[in-house]
């Protein structure tokens, strides 16, 4: 993929976060990767309160957390979901939740991946060498 590679763990950390977060019965937290041709779509899965469909869209925007007594108590300033989606954004993917009150949420969100192509060698990806340094690129 070409990205920032920094900026993409702090997404996969917020998603994570709020998982443990709204899991008050302590379930389990599942992360899945899976790539097509054009993208790479990450997912982080909960068992927690879940989020009403009527809320999926706010939740995205700045300081809004979903409103429900099950959750009033969980800490948060509702900045994370919205950074979150800024950056998926800015990297030409897309962000969403499904979710189902009692049941568990699930958010997904998609990375264009870097074109290759078999005649451009230059585009091809390469096996790093012991020589070769990584550096973050933010």
């Amino acid at each position: 993929m070409m990205a920032d590679g920094r900026r993409l763990r702090q997404v996969i950390h917020n998603l994570i976060e709020n998982a443990v977060k709204y899991s008050p019965r302590g379930g389990p937290v599942h992360i899945g990767v899976s790539a097509g041709r054009q993208e790479a779509t990450i997912t982080v899965s909960d068992a927690g309160v879940g989020i009403p469909r009527h809320q999926w869209d706010r939740i995205f925007r700045p300081f809004h957390r979903a409103g429900e007594a099950s959750t009033a108590a969980v800490a948060g300033s509702g900045l994370g979901l919205a950074i979150s989606k800024g950056i998926v954004e800015a990297h030409g993917g897309r962000i969403w939740v499904e979710s189902e009150p009692g049941i568990g949420t699930t958010f997904a969100f998609t990375v264009t991946r870097a074109h290759t192509t078999e005649d451009d060698e230059s585009s091809r990806p390469r096996r790093l060498q012991t020589t070769d340094t990584l550096r973050d690129s933010g």
